[in-house]
């Protein structure tokens, strides 16, 4: 057998973190809100009960929706799913980077970093939107108003950011096997 290549291993490690992680992921989390959900709704008579004992008036109980239905029957659910389908990866490309930048304890000071990077840029974003829209009164295109639009533009920096370190990441990679 010959010896991977560098970009068959780096193909390998966004597969692994990127989608076979985060697809096994959500398929736990849903079958444990399948199993919680109809738990609930196999309950539902004696919750009923319970609380026509204590409150004396016969209660409206729903049946509980499980989280994929859920997802799947709304449109603003489905839209916003559509739009955080490129944050797995962007958050793989970070942790890959760091994990080939740091020598040692590579996970904990790329995590250390994220949380830095995230509390300076929010922190920032917000000190500069209050200095920009202070003591102003919104007059004209309404188009930070749309929530779309705000969507597009984080999912917009999410793929530049996956690309931008995803693209440093393999140099990194490249330039450690030789």
């Amino acid at each position: 057998m010959t010896p991977a290549s560098t970009f068959e291993k780096f193909l390998t490690s966004v597969f692994y973190t990127s989608i076979i992680g985060v697809s096994s992921f959500l398929l736990v989390f849903y079958l444990v809100d399948l199993a919680f959900v109809s738990l609930l709704n196999s309950n539902l008579d004696s919750i009923r009960t319970a609380q026509e004992a204590v409150l004396n008036v016969r209660p409206i109980v729903m049946p509980a929706k499980d989280m994929f239905s859920e997802i799947f029957s709304d449109k603003m659910y489905l839209r916003n799913f559509s739009y955080n389908l490129i944050s797995p990866f962007a958050v793989t490309s970070i942790f890959l980077l760091g994990s080939i930048y740091f020598k040692r304890f590579h996970y904990i000071k790329t995590a250390t970093t994220l949380i830095l990077f995230l509390v300076l840029w929010v922190s920032t974003s917000l000190y500069v939107m209050k200095l920009v829209t202070d003591d102003t009164v919104w007059i004209g295109n309404q188009y930070w108003q749309n929530e779309n639009h705000v969507m597009q533009v984080f999912a917009l920096i999410a793929f530049t950011v996956t690309i931008v370190f995803s693209v440093i990441t393999y140099i990194r990679l490249k330039e450690k096997e030789v």
